[in-house]
């Protein structure tokens, strides 16, 4: 019984696609700043240039890929074809959905324009994570 439990963590500890406690930590964390960070940014006055158009892009780009992992973990997805935790993969997902975000949703939603600055900052954020990351997550 002991050798299968043996076997279990070592398959766990070798898959990438399953969420690492740290890893859990450290994502759970990091949405936390980034809400506290959008909240902030979006309740106080004077909000004028970077901040008041392009800072809550970069937060979105800092939080997507953590958001989608946290995200599958709660919904006990154990993999996610497909996924990696590489940064080519991290910014090509977030461009994706900011592709998603700044093409598509102007189609369906009223109000809604599309700013190809914006994916820079997608971009910008998911570069920060994958930092962030390389530099906690060691």
């Amino acid at each position: 019984m002991h050798q299968v439990t043996d076997n279990h963590h070592s398959a766990r500890r070798h898959c990438k696609h399953v969420l690492s406690e740290g890893e859990r930590r450290f994502y759970c964390l990091l949405l936390l700043c980034v809400g506290v960070a959008y909240l902030a940014n979006n309740v106080l006055p004077s909000q004028e240039g970077f901040r008041a158009c392009y800072l809550n892009d970069c937060l979105a780009g800092l939080g997507f890929y953590p958001a989608v992992r946290v995200a599958a973990y709660l919904c006990r997805v154990q993999k996610l074809p497909g996924f990696t935790n590489g940064c080519l993969f991290i910014i090509a997902l977030t461009l994706l959905a900011g592709v998603f975000w700044e093409y598509v949703t102007p189609i369906y939603r009223e109000g809604s324009t599309s700013d190809p600055w914006d994916l820079v900052c997608y971009a910008g954020g998911a570069v920060c994570l994958c930092l962030l990351k390389r530099a906690v997550c060691r």
